[in-house]
């Protein structure tokens, strides 16, 4: 069976999203660190309830996910945790969603994430060819099964979100180490660039992938 491609991409993108909130909430209760919102997607808020203590809120755009950890100072939130429990959550997100990945795609698990990095430096190295993302998505039903397809989109989001970028968990990640190599003060300092550089690099990426595949 053939799925449309845009339509296997945002499936997959909502999957993994939930999956990952999943394992970020568990990861921070692991270590102490309660979550207090939980976003699913980005952009005009649709809906909001609550979840026991936890606010959960439904945007009308499913591909993003993120999860608060108190308001910054608060004494048992994200920002004032050691640094070694900021680079556990984020870690532990990642390899929860690895690890539903690999439940489907076994030993092609890796593969599929580790190949995530050439293709993204691909979206900047051939920038002048078109993407073709949504015919080569559908593709997919013709090869694997469904589930398959939708575990081989999965890795792709695991590997773009272990890249160091700020907004990403690997990022988060290494700011945590940053933190525990040079302290929470040295860290401030930087993290104003490191943002920058992180806007720079996500509106450049967005921006070619939007033209590679819609325009060229």
């Amino acid at each position: 069976m053939e799925i449309p491609g845009y339509g296997l991409i945002v499936a997959g993108i909502a999957l993994f999203n939930g999956i990952y909130v999943v394992a970020q909430v568990l990861a921070g209760k692991l270590v102490g660190v309660r979550p207090t919102v939980l976003t699913f997607g980005f952009g005009p808020q649709l809906l909001q309830f609550q979840l026991a203590a936890v606010a959960v809120r439904v945007r009308l755009l499913p591909f993003a996910a993120s999860v608060q950890y108190g308001a910054e100072g608060d004494p048992q939130g994200l920002s004032m945790a050691p640094w070694y429990k900021k680079a556990f959550i984020p870690a532990f997100g990642l390899l929860g969603c690895f690890a539903a990945v690999a439940l489907f795609l076994g030993g092609q698990a890796w593969q599929q994430t580790a190949g995530t990095w050439p293709q993204i430096l691909d979206v900047f190295r051939n920038w002048r060819e078109p993407l073709g993302l949504a015919d080569v998505t559908a593709s997919l039903t013709r090869e694997v099964s469904v589930v398959a397809s939708l575990a081989i989109i999965g890795a792709k989001i695991v590997g773009f979100n272990a890249l160091p970028v700020p907004f990403f968990n690997g990022g988060q990640f290494v700011l945590a180490l940053i933190e525990g190599a040079f302290g929470r003060h040295a860290l401030a300092r930087m993290l104003p660039t490191l943002y920058k550089f992180g806007l720079v690099f996500m509106a450049l990426f967005l921006l070619l992938v939007l033209v590679r595949e819609f325009i060229l």
